[in-house]
């Protein structure tokens, strides 16, 4: 049997001592039995680790069909605001045509020789007469081909016309000219020009349209009406 010794005082005990002879004290509550075990450490009892998870974020966990109604949405926002930019650009093109006779429209062809206009004018069945077209040679304001004027030009008569007494045969006061410039800046300019050249002879004035390269001037003996045909027609055929 092993020995047993007192846990108060370390003396070894009697076998069937009840109490430490060298301290008195009980034996069941002071006896110990050393084993190779008592000195062996026992392991605390294993903790449940608890991990830390990431909250995901609400779209993961969204229902396919709420992140395709959230897809929807943006893409809807998206073609409502370029609608609303193009609104705007178009009621600022308005507005900007109606504080005058000189309309810019915006040219979206590559620039075309007056000629070729004027034909196309013609296949939208526009009143068109007889036309010449001018050469650098016989240019009544020998402006062709000159820096910063037309490249092309042609005249042309209307047919709801009559021949203006006081003026040449080709004239625009008989129907009407289309000029064609190199460049957008020369025909804005060409434009001013003769808007201020006629400003003081109001009921004279010529109407004149312009789109890109293209300006077309109209007699001022066509009624608004007859003339807004002639601009419709420009803006079909640019």
């Amino acid at each position: 049997m092993a020995d047993r010794y007192c846990t108060n005082c370390g003396h070894e005990l009697a076998e069937d001592g009840r109490f430490c002879p060298n301290c008195g004290r009980s034996v069941h509550q002071t006896a110990q039995v050393p084993t190779p075990e008592a000195d062996v450490p026992v392991p605390p009892p294993p903790q449940q680790q608890v991990w830390a998870t990431a909250t995901p974020p609400p779209q993961a966990n969204a229902p396919p069909w709420q992140r395709s109604m959230a897809t929807k949405f943006a893409i809807g926002a998206a073609i409502v605001f370029v609608v609303l930019v193009l609104l705007g650009v178009v009621i600022v093109a308005v507005g900007m045509a109606g504080s005058g006779s000189q309309v810019s429209i915006p040219s979206f062809r590559a620039p075309q020789s007056a000629s070729e206009v004027l034909q196309e004018l013609k296949d939208k069945e526009m009143p068109i007469g007889e036309s010449v077209a001018y050469t650098a040679k016989n240019d009544p304001n020998d402006l062709l081909g000159r820096p910063n004027q037309y490249t092309s030009k042609v005249m042309f008569k209307d047919n709801r016309l009559n021949p203006d007494p006081m003026a040449k045969e080709f004239d625009v006061q008989n129907g009407g000219s289309i000029e064609v410039f190199k460049d957008e800046d020369d025909a804005i300019a060409r434009a001013k020009y003769l808007r201020n050249l006629t400003k003081s002879l109001s009921p004279l004035a010529e109407y004149s349209y312009r789109k890109g390269t293209v300006l077309l001037r109209l007699s001022h003996r066509l009624t608004p009406n007859q003339a807004a045909e002639y601009e419709d027609a420009l803006k079909d055929v640019l």
